[in-house]
């Protein structure tokens, strides 16, 4: 992507782990090489090469420029790389994903205490050129489970009205058709797309925004430039720059207007209940009446929310945090996982660390495992949908 944050590679500490012996082909040396990765909507390269002495060193590189790691660690399953100020609070860990070629690994990343996703691929390919096979788990047929769906995409969405879109690895656009259960090509080129509240917004790879017109069954520009939205109802959306400031956008003068503060996730299905957290992962969420956004006791690496006033996190540590109208705060729930998605209906899933599946029980109140494993999971509607 073309997206980035400015991340402070001096501080990066970095980890590599092994899950699968078939890429290891019976050496150590599985590292060896760069990889092209993704944290934080950054872009950096990490190359692993032997030094003077035969022993495994690295180098990351991104837009700060270049940062020399020193080795802590390895085997032939594991390398542990740090940064010459060992500074424990900033790590990010990769893991192979077997099978697959060009190599991808996924994992988590934390820079300066704030936690991301982390995906690489073995270079010169990126983590956007690899397209992910489509799952959709029906809940109105739940003894399925997740089947495999025609085609691959990237990034795949529900409007929460029964639509879903998705792009794929060159840009193109697909909206997915119940009738044929097939994803069918529309017209133009997205990099990312969002949609919710019946309504579907999209950035091209210069990060300019486009709306769905039903109209036009297109999609038409709107002026602003953006990295990250969330899309309520009646058409109220929300978008994140580059620079992490905040935007509302009015869809009566069909322009951006600014809101005091600086965030960089947003998640939420209506101005009721909407969150956000900032760099330093801290919780906010929007006051209506105010119009602007009051941080709340809390720190989390990733929010979602539903329209019943609720709002579910991870935290660092990938600990599950709910925020409920009667509590009034965060309060830790049982489980681990590194992803959380909440449907229209405040369904909540999510996955862990090892990619498996899990669904909240309401009545017991616990994550429980859901057959199959995902990379990003999307609760819609009717659906919750998947990508491998």
């Amino acid at each position: 992507m073309n997206y980035r944050y400015f991340i402070p590679t001096a501080m990066l500490v970095a980890s590599l782990a092994f899950v699968s012996s078939a890429h290891a082909q019976g050496t150590s040396d599985w590292y060896f090489g760069k990889w092209n990765c993704t944290l934080a909507k950054s872009i950096m390269t990490i190359e692993i090469f032997r030094d003077e002495n035969g022993v495994p060193v690295g180098r990351s590189i991104d837009q700060s420029g270049l940062v020399n790691l020193r080795l802590a660690s390895h085997s032939a399953s594991e390398i542990t790389l740090l940064d010459h100020r060992f500074v424990e609070t900033s790590s990010f860990t990769m893991r192979l994903v077997p099978k697959l070629s060009p190599k991808r690994t996924e994992g988590s990343g934390t820079i300066d205490g704030l936690a991301d996703s982390l995906i690489c691929a073995e270079h010169p390919a990126t983590p956007q050129s690899i397209s992910l096979q489509i799952f959709r788990f029906d809940k109105n047929d739940v003894a399925k489970g997740f089947q495999p769906i025609p085609g691959r995409l990237v990034a795949i969405t529900s409007d929460g009205s029964g639509n879903t879109w998705g792009v794929n690895n060159l840009d193109e656009i697909y909206k997915y058709n119940s009738n044929t259960a097939q994803f069918e090509r529309r017209p133009g080129l997205l990099r990312q797309i969002f949609a919710g509240g019946g309504s579907v917004w999209g950035v091209n790879h210069l990060n300019s925004v486009y709306r769905y017109s039903s109209a036009s069954q297109s999609f038409e520009p709107i002026p602003g430039k953006l990295i990250h939205m969330v899309v309520g109802d009646n058409d109220v959306a929300w978008v994140l720059n580059g620079a992490w400031a905040i935007y509302r956008f009015d869809k009566n003068t069909q322009q951006f207007e600014n809101i005091p503060g600086a965030l960089r996730q947003l998640a939420g299905r209506s101005e009721s209940n909407l969150w956000g957290l900032n760099h330093l992962g801290n919780v906010y969420h929007y006051n209506q009446w105010k119009k602007e956004f009051e941080q709340v006791p809390g720190n989390l690496k990733q929010i979602a929310a539903d329209t019943s006033g609720n709002a579910w996190g991870i935290n660092g540590k990938n600990e599950i945090y709910t925020y409920t109208l009667t509590s009034g705060r965060f309060v830790q729930m049982p489980g681990q996982l590194v992803q959380i998605s909440v449907d229209s209906g405040g369904a909540v899933w999510g996955l862990n660390q090892n990619n498996n599946i899990y669904r909240f029980n309401t009545t017991t109140s616990l994550f429980e495992r859901v057959e199959g494993v995902l990379t990003k999971i999307e609760a819609g509607n009717d659906s919750v949908w998947g990508l491998k």
